[in-house]
């Protein structure tokens, strides 16, 4: 397990285990104080289980894939359940209901 204060910029931490040079395994990312995430990672991305933490209390939680979620994470916004989506690795977008995806 390492811990990395800042990689080049005073607003980046990171706790948790590394592999080639690069985060690897289980750990926890900050960026800016403004976001969080907490869960698995490969060669460097978000991926495996894991947990997006935004400033105010805010989450969304899923499966990842190369910095992507993979489908709808369960999130949390204002308090109340909800489901999330990432538009991009720093935009979270939530929905009351999951959108019905399937094809008629």
């Amino acid at each position: 397990m390492v811990m990395i204060d800042d990689f080049g910029s005073p607003s980046f931490r990171y706790v948790g285990g590394m592999s080639n040079g690069k985060v690897h395994g289980f750990g926890v990312m900050s960026i800016d104080k403004e976001l969080e995430y907490e869960g698995e990672f490969k060669d460097g991305s978000f991926h495996g289980h894991g947990v997006f933490r935004i400033k105010g209390g805010n989450t969304c939680e899923g499966e990842w894939k190369d910095n992507h979620l993979i489908g709808f994470g369960n999130g949390v916004k204002n308090g109340q359940p909800v489901f999330c989506i990432m538009e991009s690795t720093n935009k979270v977008i939530f929905v009351d209901e999951k959108p019905d995806t399937s094809s008629n």
